[in-house]
């Protein structure tokens, strides 16, 4: 089995880069996490337009809530591709909090404080 990329995104997809899997919704993303391993997660926060949209695909916060409640399906890498300031802290204080370092003090990029072999051989033990 091999690691995965996966991206959250309503509008947009990362432009020619095939190695990306690409979903709209929460649900989606929150889905794929539970079947795959996935080494880098991008998430957007604001999924839709409308506050009706927002009900239906929920938020990249959706997706971080449920990674610190299932902290055995941890991403090595978790970037925030957002440009909701709000939305990009909200996320950011909870990836802290489950213990992602930010990288290079960045506002959009962090990962697991472990090499990424630590986290492949952890993560593979737990299969």
């Amino acid at each position: 089995m091999s690691e995965k990329k996966l991206w959250l995104d309503d509008s947009w997809v990362p432009g020619d880069d095939k190695s990306w899997h690409c979903v709209k919704t929460s649900d989606e993303a929150i889905e794929f996490l539970k079947h795959n391993i996935v080494e880098h997660l991008s998430l957007d926060f604001d999924l839709g337009f409308t506050q009706m949209e927002r009900v239906i695909y929920g938020t990249g916060y959706d997706v971080v809530a449920w990674l610190d409640k299932n902290r055995n399906n941890l991403p090595y890498i978790v970037e925030l591709h957002t440009h909701n300031d709000d939305g990009r802290w909200a996320m950011l204080t909870t990836l802290i909090n489950i213990g992602y370092a930010r990288e290079s003090r960045s506002l959009t990029r962090c990962k697991l404080p472990i090499s990424i072999e630590e986290w492949r051989r952890d993560f593979f033990k737990n299969i």
